[in-house]
């Protein structure tokens, strides 16, 4: 009697359960979970590439990788001979190659669902729809920036910093619907070479200026806000060479790469338009490559010295800044042992998918960093979330 009676309370409660699945819809899939020795540009089936990823960016959750690489092996009949954009689900393994012969770093959108590409002739652009598996190209000016995109998939953003006034620049913003593009604001007809010089992971916000014909003026630094169309004159000592400034997604915190000692980096307040410098200043060149999505936690790659403690390999390192405390740490580390890379490490890409909430960091890096990583090439990583 005893069993029968558990048999049935049994029965009762799948019963229920069923009722409740059927009210309340199936549950949510489970928090991706990683074993972050795992390079996170591996294949199908975790077999590790035969050549080298070249470039990464990575979801806000950390589950999708979209990454370059030369390797032959990651999925079936890959037999191009060049590097290629695949896109990998870091919970299920499954890779799938989303666009050949593609060059510079992908970007994916903060939810992953969506990649922005630029192809190796350096006039095609095109955006990857990972849920529909359809892949829109368009036709553009020569090596601008790869587009970052929104989360909705309507919008992408892309340009080039302005170079003296001797090469084109450009700061555009694409709709992905209509195909049409709007430039940045600029101003007088005879400040003509309008630049993108920085912008955000979430494809909102760019930072950007304008060169006379001549090279001999500028408009000074501007952030503008896309979805409200709001401009800011930026105050303060900015230098910029390219698009390598950082911007937060909600707009109020830029980050200015240090290009020499005699140019450090800099932390910019928007809204007070004061900043800040680097816990160190560096002794020699520092880059920001990304922002976390909720600004707490700044990457950035360096070969200074003096950063931290025992920096001796005499390399580029990778390093991540806790704005919460200050504190900068070296994480282009082995992950078993904490000693330092006799190679050190580079960054995956910029701007998008770079530094993760929980001051997870994509770096590339060869195979000393993870005992599980033995392929002799280098591949893109995920350090370890931080307290």
């Amino acid at each position: 009697m005893p069993r029968r009676r558990t048999t049935a309370l049994s029965v009762c409660l799948v019963a229920v359960a069923a009722i409740a699945l059927v009210a309340c819809g199936p549950p949510p899939e489970p928090a991706p979970k990683y074993d972050h020795n795992d390079p996170i540009t591996l294949g199908n089936g975790g077999v590790p590439g035969n050549a080298s990823a070249i470039a990464a960016s990575v979801s806000a959750d950390g589950r999708w990788t979209a990454f370059r690489s030369s390797a032959s092996n990651l999925v079936p009949g890959d037999t191009n001979g060049v590097a290629d954009t695949f896109v990998r689900d870091n919970r299920t393994g499954h890779v799938t190659r989303i666009a050949e012969h593609t060059a510079d770093a992908p970007m994916i959108s903060r939810n992953g669902r969506y990649v922005g590409l630029k192809f190796a002739d350096g006039s095609t652009y095109g955006v990857h729809d990972r849920s529909t598996g359809i892949t829109t190209t368009w036709t553009g000016p020569t090596n601008l920036s790869v587009p970052v995109l929104t989360d909705d998939g309507t919008r992408a953003l892309y340009g080039a910093g302005p170079s003296l006034g001797i090469f084109p620049s450009y700061c555009r913003v694409r709709d992905l619907a209509t195909g049409t593009e709007t430039d940045c604001p600029w101003g007088p007809a005879d400040f003509g070479t309008v630049g993108l010089v920085g912008l955000s992971g979430n494809g909102r916000f760019a930072m950007y200026h304008w060169l006379d014909q001549s090279g001999t003026g500028t408009s000074g630094y501007y952030l503008w806000d896309i979805e409200t169309g709001e401009q800011t004159r930026l105050e303060g000592d900015i230098v910029t060479l390219g698009v390598i400034n950082v911007v937060s997604d909600d707009g109020s915190t830029i980050v200015t790469a240090g290009l020499t000692e005699t140019v450090p980096p800099r932390i910019h307040d928007v809204a007070t338009g004061t900043s800040e410098a680097f816990p160190t200043e560096p002794e020699g060149m520092l880059m920001p490559t990304g922002i976390s999505p909720d600004g707490r936690w700044i990457a950035a790659v360096s070969d200074a010295p003096n950063l931290v403690p025992d920096d001796t390999n005499g390399t580029v390192d990778m390093f991540l800044l806790d704005r919460s405390d200050g504190s900068l740490s070296r994480v282009s580390l082995a992950f078993d042992t904490g000693a330092q890379l006799e190679l050190g490490a580079l960054n995956c890409g910029k701007h998008a998918g770079q530094v993760l909430d929980g001051g997870r960091v994509c770096l590339l890096a060869g195979d000393e960093i993870s005992p599980a990583d033995d392929n002799g090439v280098a591949d893109a990583f995920l350090t370890p979330a931080r307290s």
